[in-house]
């Protein structure tokens, strides 16, 4: 009879122990299952795990696992079109530092995942077309756009896309200094200094009958005219008013535009004046303050010295105010 009774509770606890098993297995087989690509393209600032898996569940409970588990971030994501190698163990690890144990999931990792960022290329054409449309906007007739200095293409991250292309004073030598900024979903991506080759029109005095030298300019010696400035002479007067009641010191012919060295006219910027001395190149601008050691008119060259480094340097007079110093 004890015998009998012992085979019973021994079979009792064999039947727990299957049973026990059995919950084991089943239990397992519900855990959500996580599958990683060996390869994987994302478009965010951060690599997150379901941007590289697929995650598989049994049922409609684990929907809120699943869903915190494809939000852990794993590294930062590369530049644009660039690819970074992320490693298993160290997926599987960052996975276990979100607070997630390997025991409540199912998971196929490969040894090494190659991570690409997606990227666009924004190119010449598509920044020139923007500054044609805001010069358009401004009513910037006499401006007219026809390429522009551009070092390369930029590649950045996809979304939405805003190309700013800012004016940088006036037109100078055929010449439009403009800032381009590219800024994605409202973050910039790029910004840079150039400058767009253009065709600058306006209307200048020209004197309308022959002067000789001492002559006085009356009103009724000039006559306007719409030129492409680009083609005037350096340091052509460009407003009726400076030449009325000037002196000739050379003589002028009639049609011609009147240079600012054949009349007797006021320097722009006088020896002695403060000025500021703008420098441009490499996509960088930079300003200093100096002092001029010669007279001249817009558009001469004279020779300035910076106040704080005491360096000698040749400008361009731009205005009363400001000099664009020359590159070497």
């Amino acid at each position: 009879m004890k015998q009998i009774r012992a085979i019973v509770i021994a079979a009792v606890f064999l039947l727990s122990a299957v049973s026990s098993a059995e919950a084991n297995d089943r239990s397992r087989t519900k855990r959500p299952t996580l599958y990683v690509s060996s390869q994987a393209v994302v478009s965010g600032q951060q690599i997150k795990l379901g941007d590289l898996s697929v995650i598989k569940q049994t049922d409609k409970s684990q929907s809120q696992l699943v869903e915190k588990l494809k939000q852990v971030v794993l590294a930062e994501s590369p530049a644009p079109r660039a690819s970074a190698t992320l490693l298993g163990t160290n997926i599987l690890r960052s996975i276990e530092d979100a607070g997630f144990s390997k025991s409540d999931i199912g998971y196929s990792i490969p040894r090494a995942v190659t991570v690409t960022r997606d990227g666009r290329v924004v190119t010449k054409t598509q920044v020139l077309s923007r500054l044609k449309e805001q010069l358009r906007a401004q009513g910037s007739g006499e401006v007219r756009v026809q390429d522009l200095r551009w070092p390369h293409d930029y590649i950045v991250p996809t979304g939405d896309l805003n190309i700013s292309v800012e004016q940088l004073g006036k037109p100078s030598g055929g010449r439009l200094p403009v800032r381009v900024a590219l800024t994605v979903d409202s973050e910039v991506s790029a910004r840079f200094l150039t400058h767009a080759m253009v065709d600058h029109w306006g209307d200048v005095p020209v004197i309308g009958r022959n002067l000789e030298r001492g002559m006085l300019i009356a009103p009724e010696d000039i006559k306007i005219v719409r030129v492409n400035l680009n083609s005037q002479p350096t340091g052509v007067v460009e407003e009726f008013e400076d030449l009325i009641g000037r002196r000739v010191t050379s003589r002028i012919q009639a049609g011609e535009p009147v240079r600012a060295n054949q009349i007797d006219i006021p320097p722009t910027v006088e020896r002695g004046a403060v000025v500021t001395m703008i420098f441009r190149g490499n996509g960088i601008e930079a300003t200093a303050t100096g002092k001029a050691l010669a007279d001249g008119l817009k558009g001469e060259t004279i020779v300035v010295q910076n106040l704080k480094s005491k360096r000698i340097i040749r400008a361009t007079i731009l205005s009363p105010q400001e000099v664009e110093v020359q590159k070497r």
